[in-house]
């Protein structure tokens, strides 16, 4: 037999009491909802940096389309590539490599730096390739051999040597250790302003002429004429000119002192007919040959001190 229950009624006091505590746990989940509330979405800081990280890439993004406009517009490019810089592949028949060549199509191209792999530019074929500039500098590294052309000038440094090839065979035309130049038959004639060498020669049995409005003839420690036969013309002046401690000295058989215009006459000399307003060359006969003039009526007799 079941146990009956008896369930005791409140009374009004414990009635008000209960539901006292129910109104405060109410109000407690309410406002604990009311703080939920605040709290969900984003926070006024991170709205703030998001803004900012927005208005950032939307700059970057702005930046570059202008930048690829500026690329678009500079290079010239089209749905074909570009107008005038071309990108081709091509196998050296040396190497027997795939090299990448890049190709200029303008007619004048303005480069600060030019940085070249394989150490090669080339022009057109057939047609020239012009390098402009107030200074133009050809090196290979840092520390390699470097050409430089500036205010006129072309120097060559931190190299072992220079080699002048023929375009067509690869012969070596002129080298800096063997600096002898050879030239073809086909060139009969040569003009330059200056000529800095220590020796010009020419072929056997053929001429050497050397034809200027004024011919100026300079060594450091003298100058040698070697020939069968030396033949000098001028128009105006011939001068000789040596330092201080010089010498001329003249190793022939014969020499032949003439001019053009008015012959030299011979002079009779030591007779006593001989002009006296002129002079007579005479040569010393000692081991250094000296050359002195005295008067046209008188033998040729010098001072001891002369010809020493």
């Amino acid at each position: 037999m079941t146990v009956p229950h008896y369930v005791r009624k409140r009374r009004g006091s414990e009635l008000s009491e209960f539901k006292d505590s129910l109104n405060e746990d109410s109000t407690k989940e309410e406002k604990v909802d009311v703080k939920k509330l605040f709290v969900t979405g984003l926070r006024e800081k991170k709205l703030l940096l998001l803004i900012i990280y927005v208005v950032i890439l939307f700059i970057i993004a702005v930046g570059m389309l202008l930048l690829n406009i500026l690329l678009i517009n500079v290079l010239q490019m089209n749905a074909r590539g570009m107008r005038s810089l071309h990108f081709h592949n091509y196998i050296d028949p040396e190497t027997n490599q795939q090299l990448t060549l890049v190709d200029f199509a303008a007619e004048n191209i303005n480069l600060g730096h030019v940085i070249a792999k394989s150490g090669r530019v080339y022009g057109e074929k057939d047609k020239n390739m012009r390098i402009e500039g107030s200074r133009i500098v050809i090196s290979n590294g840092e520390n390699g051999p470097k050409y430089s052309m500036s205010n006129g000038v072309c120097k060559i440094e931190n190299a072992e040597d220079f080699h002048v090839l023929n375009r067509e065979d690869g012969k070596i035309l002129f080298s800096a250790r063997n600096p002898l130049v050879v030239i073809d038959k086909k060139i009969k004639k040569i003009s330059t302003k200056n000529i800095v060498t220590n020796k010009i020669r020419s072929p056997i049995n053929e001429e050497l002429n050397i034809i200027g409005e004024n011919v100026n003839l300079r060594g450091n420690e003298g100058i040698l004429f070697d020939s069968k036969k030396l033949n000098i013309t001028i128009d105006t002046a011939l001068r000789f000119k040596t330092s201080s401690d010089g010498s001329i000295r003249i190793n022939s058989r014969s020499l032949h002192l003439a001019s053009t215009h008015k012959t030299l006459p011979l002079s009779s000399s030591p007779a006593l007919t001989a002009s006296v307003n002129a002079f007579k060359v005479c040569i010393c006969s000692s081991t250094r040959p000296k050359l002195f003039v005295v008067e046209g009526n008188k033998a040729c007799n010098a001072n001891a001190n002369i010809c020493l």
